[in-house]
C-alpha cells in the first residue's frame, strides 16, 4: 500500500548515518512500495517472457514491494520501453529515474538495447530486467556474483534476486523508518539519473588499450544533444591533440564521439553520474568505432565512461567516478602507461 511520509519522518531519514552492508544503495527511492508499470508498446516474445519472469521474481521475494501492471496512466511509475536498436553503446540495458526537486523518484523507465543481445537467452534477459528493476527501486551495483545487482560483466551467476538484494529492498522499503531506511539524497528536478548494465567491465588500462581502436588526447570543441527512442545522447566534436593508438592519422584533425546522456531541454541526463564532454574539456579517451543508427562516422568510449580520463588545466588526470580495479587507482598519465 502507498504511504504518506510526514515531515518528521523525512527528517528522520535524512539524519540517519551511512552504513556498510552487503548491498549498496543509490541514494534515493520511490516513496511507496507499489510500483505500477506499463509496457510502452508491443514486445517481441524474446523480451516479453523474460520481462514477466523478472517481475514475478521480484514479487515473489519476502519484501513489501509489488510490481503491478496497470492501464491507468495516472498511476504509472515504471515504464518498460519497447526494446530497440541503439548500436554498440557499451550497455545492453539501462534505466532512467527522476522526480520533483526535493522529492523522491516519481518516474522510471527501463530500456533494452537489442543490438547487444543478439545471442542472449531467456535467463540472461530475465536477469537483465531484474537487475534494472533493482536500480529503479534504489539499489546500486555489488560484486557478489550470487546477487542480481552484480552485473554479468562482473560474473553474475544468477537471474533472480538474492538474499542481499532482498535485504537491500527491505532496508529501503521496510516498515520502520527509524532504523532501516538510508540517508536520502532528494531528487533534483533538473537532472535525470541513468544507470547502465555494461556488457564488459574494464579494470586495467591494458584491457582498455587492447580493445580500443583509438587512444587519443582530445579537446572538445562543441557538442549537440538529441533524444533517440527515449534516451538522450550527445555528439561531441573534438580536436585530436595527441595520438597513442591511432596509426598517426588523426593528430590535429577532428573526430566525433557519441556519449549516452547530456543536457537536453533544460535537464542534465547523467549516465552513472558521468558528465558528458563539453567545449574546452581535455581528455584521454579509449575509443571504439560506433556502429548503429544514431550517428555516422563517430566513436564511442569503451565502457561508456571507463575509458575516459579527464585532464585538469595542468594536464593531470582528474578523479573519475565508479571505476573498478586498478583503473580506480589511476592518478596521473604515467599510470596509464601510454606512449605517443
Amino acid at each position: 500500500m502507498k504511504r504518506i511520509i510526514t515531515v518528521a519522518a523525512l527528517l528522520g531519514i535524512l539524519s540517519i548515518p551511512s552504513h556498510s552492508f552487503a548491498y549498496n544503495v543509490l541514494g534515493n527511492k520511490f516513496s511507496d512500495n507499489d510500483f505500477y508499470y506499463k509496457l510502452e508498446g508491443t514486445f517481441p516474445s524474446k523480451y516479453s517472457g523474460p520481462l514477466q519472469a523478472a517481475v514475478d521474481s521480484w514479487n515473489d521475494t519476502n519484501t513489501p514491494i509489488s510490481f503491478i501492471k496497470s492501464g491507468i496512466d495516472e498511476l504509472i511509475e515504471v515504464h518498460f520501453e519497447v526494446p530497440a536498436s541503439y548500436g554498440n553503446t557499451s550497455w545492453d540495458g539501462m534505466n532512467a529515474v527522476s522526480g520533483p526537486s526535493g522529492g523522491y523518484y516519481t518516474y522510471a523507465s527501463i530500456i533494452i538495447n537489442t543490438d547487444l543481445l543478439n545471442y542472449a537467452n531467456f535467463d540472461y534477459i530475465k536477469g537483465l530486467y531484474g537487475h534494472e528493476m533493482g536500480h529503479v527501486m534504489g539499489l546500486d551495483h555489488v560484486y557478489d556474483k550470487t546477487q542480481i545487482m552484480c552485473t554479468t560483466a562482473n560474473g553474475r551467476k544468477v537471474y533472480v534476486p538474492g538474499s542481499d538484494d532482498i535485504d537491500g529492498i527491505n532496508y529501503l522499503y521496510g516498515q520502520s523508518y527509524s532504523n532501516v531506511n538510508p540517508s536520502v539524497t532528494l531528487t533534483d528536478a533538473d537532472s535525470v539519473r541513468y544507470s547502465g548494465h555494461l556488457v564488459k567491465n574494464y579494470e586495467t588500462a591494458d584491457e582498455l588499450k587492447k580493445d580500443a581502436d583509438l587512444v587519443l588526447e582530445i579537446e572538445a570543441t562543441d557538442s549537440s544533444s538529441l533524444e533517440y527512442k527515449n534516451i538522450v545522447f550527445t555528439l561531441i566534436n573534438a580536436k585530436v591533440k595527441k595520438e597513442f593508438k591511432a596509426g598517426k592519422k588523426f593528430k590535429d584533425k577532428e573526430i566525433k564521439i557519441l556519449e549516452t546522456g547530456g543536457y537536453y531541454e533544460g535537464k542534465n541526463y547523467l549516465f552513472e553520474d558521468n558528465e558528458v564532454l563539453k567545449e574546452g574539456d581535455k581528455t584521454i579517451v579509449f575509443l571504439k568505432k560506433y556502429e548503429g543508427p544514431i550517428a555516422d562516422d563517430a566513436y564511442v568510449i569503451l565502457g561508456a565512461y571507463q575509458g575516459k580520463f579527464n585532464l585538469d588545466k595542468n594536464g593531470n588526470i582528474k578523479e573519475s567516478k565508479k571505476l573498478d580495479g586498478r583503473l580506480s587507482e589511476i592518478n596521473n598519465m604515467n599510470d596509464l602507461q601510454l606512449d605517443e
